[in-house]
């Protein structure tokens, strides 16, 4: 695995020796090798300080996701896994850019939590709980 401080490439310089006293030795060889990354590492969702939003039924952007994973070529997915107070139909997450909208009538005075994961081609995942 070539994760940091790795080096993406290691350079290794042989030497032929005959088994014999006073065997004779070839020149040195120098071999580059390629590490690939390993998708090894669960990508990271920070906390987000709870947010006030507006009461009202329009389709509005609260939010954003953004995590990070440290494996190459990686990309992530994000999906709500619960949403408190009967909540799951009035909030979505964009699977692909993180942004979480509120779908449906929020009241004055609601409030809810929503648990939103995040996971990499591997399937390792990460979660964090916005509190609205």
């Amino acid at each position: 695995d070539r994760d940091a401080p790795s080096q993406p490439m290691l350079i290794v310089q042989v030497v032929a020796r005959e088994d014999l006293p006073n065997g004779k030795a070839s020149s040195p060889v120098s071999i580059r090798i390629h590490l690939r990354d390993m998708n090894d590492n669960p990508p990271i969702l920070p906390a987000i300080a709870p947010l006030t939003i507006q009461a009202g039924n329009s389709r509005r952007k609260i939010a954003q996701m953004n995590a990070t994973d440290i494996d190459e070529d990686d990309s992530i997915r994000y999906r709500i896994l619960h949403v408190s107070n009967g909540g799951k139909r009035t909030f979505y997450v964009n699977p692909s850019t993180g942004d979480v909208e509120v779908l449906d009538r929020v009241l004055a005075g609601d409030s809810y939590s929503i648990t939103i994961v995040a996971m990499d081609n591997s399937g390792a995942a990460s979660q964090t709980i916005l509190e609205v």
